[in-house]
Parts: structure tokens; C-alpha cells; sequence
């Protein structure tokens, strides 16, 4: 039972990690994006995946978790380190990640996700030159580095379980 665990873990690394790259790369394209059609288009395609990353990464927490316990690897700092790291990094994620793009699609008159569960109707679209600033204040390289680096740190202590 416990490799096909690891190897539900490794599939669920995976999965999340196509979902998320979709997500990555729309932050990369709409700053260079500015046809209110192009973009809505963009930001439908990451949220058309986002309940796909949600239930990789719940798959991935619980099959890591389970693993945890079946390999005794509660004793060990790595794996402690490694969960604290995953929340971290979601919190982070979402915290830098999230807002940009809802403030884009404010900005195109969609409605934020929210806006849109709620039927609430959404303000009108920003002129050009004030879409301009929204797309441009987005930090895709800094979300990309956090996400990088922690999944590194957190490859790395699952590899070489250090302490």
C-alpha cells in the first residue's frame, strides 16, 4: 500500500503542478495583454483549472499525510518542515497571486469570482491607460520565485530527509 501512496503523491505533485503552471503562465501573458477580449479569455482558462488545483493539492496533503504516519516520519523535522512550507506557500500563493488577477478582471468589467457567484453586477471596464497600470502592477516573477523555491526546499527535504 505504501508505494502506490507514493506514487499517488508523485501523480498529485503533478497534477497540481499542470494545474498551477496554467495559472503561472496567464500571469506572465496578461501583463503583456491588453484586448479586454484576449484577457477575459486568459483569466476564464486559470479559472477553469482552479478546482483542479484544489483537489490535487487536497489529494497531495493527504496522501502526504498518510504517508507520514505509515512511513513513521512524524519523529523527523523534514517532514514537519515540509508541511509547514505547503501551507506557508499556499497562503503566499494565493496572498500575491489571487488578488492580481481579480483586480484584472475588475478592471476588464467580468466581475470578480466573487462578483460573479453572488450575480453581483460588475463595475464597468477601466479605460486603457488605467487597465494599463493594473497590468502592470502584477508580480509574476516574484510569485514565480516563491513558488519555485519552496517547491525546491520541499523536494529537496523529501529526497534527502536531512534531520
Amino acid at each position: 500500500m505504501y508505494p502506490f501512496l507514493i506514487f499517488l503523491h508523485v501523480l498529485s505533485i503533478f497534477g497540481f503542478l499542470f494545474a498551477h503552471g496554467v495559472s503561472a503562465a496567464v500571469m506572465f501573458k496578461v501583463r503583456a495583454e491588453h484586448e479586454p477580449a484576449r484577457l477575459h479569455a486568459l483569466l476564464d482558462l486559470s479559472q477553469a483549472l482552479s478546482a483542479a488545483m484544489g483537489l490535487t493539492a487536497l489529494l497531495l496533503f493527504v496522501t502526504g499525510l498518510i504517508l507520514g504516519f505509515m512511513g513513521q516520519w512524524w519523529a523527523r523535522g523534514w517532514i514537519w518542515l515540509s508541511l509547514i512550507l505547503f501551507v506557508a506557500l499556499s497562503v503566499v500563493m494565493s496572498v500575491l497571486g489571487r488578488p492580481y488577477l481579480e483586480r484584472i478582471r475588475a478592471a476588464i468589467g467580468i466581475g470578480t469570482v466573487e462578483q460573479q457567484r453572488q450575480k453581483t453586477p460588475p463595475s464597468p471596464a477601466l479605460p486603457p491607460d488605467e487597465l494599463a497600470v493594473v497590468l502592470a502592477s502584477g508580480r509574476p516573477m516574484l510569485v514565480a520565485a516563491v513558488g519555485l523555491g519552496g517547491l525546491v526546499i520541499i523536494t529537496w527535504l523529501m529526497l534527502y530527509k536531512p534531520f
